[in-house]
């Protein structure tokens, strides 16, 4: 391969590289925005019941390779804790008092979440539209199981 091959061949795997790195951190970004949004909604504040019940600090989020685990979210001033179904039973969690995302939906301009909240028995849907690089939610429904 001649020298001017090779160093266009080496600009374009930069450039390659740079743009999946930009695109990474954006997707990642965004999705930190969008969970944080879900966990925030108005309408699940009353059963997180957080002051009576310290054990529910910090928020503990069940996830199954579904979200990378690395997401930078919080609740009641403390980093939310994302970790697979087999490293809570390592760590002696009991699954009946953390938060496990069900299903997640995510495109260009749009983003479904779906949670059950187990120490309560409701399960949240909570359907969220990008408006100008800003994810806001549209609506939102809170079942009993």
């Amino acid at each position: 391969m001649g020298e001017k091959r090779k160093k266009i061949l080496a600009v374009i795997i930069v450039i390659l590289t740079l743009g999946f790195s930009y695109a990474h951190g954006q997707t990642i970004r965004e999705m930190e925005q969008i969970f944080q949004k879900a966990i925030d909604l108005d309408e699940l504040q009353p059963f997180y019941h957080e002051k009576e019940i310290k054990a529910r600090i910090p928020l503990i989020i069940i996830n199954d390779s579904k979200i990378p685990n690395d997401l930078k979210l919080m609740k009641f001033g403390e980093p939310v804790k994302i970790i697979s179904k087999s490293v809570a039973f390592q760590l002696g969690f009991n699954l009946d008092d953390i938060m496990e995302l069900v299903s997640f939906e995510y495109g260009d301009d749009m983003a479904q979440i779906e949670l059950n909240y187990r120490p309560e028995g409701i399960r949240v849907k909570v359907y969220l539209k990008k408006s100008r690089n800003d994810w806001r939610v549209k609506r939102s429904n809170i079942i009993e199981y």
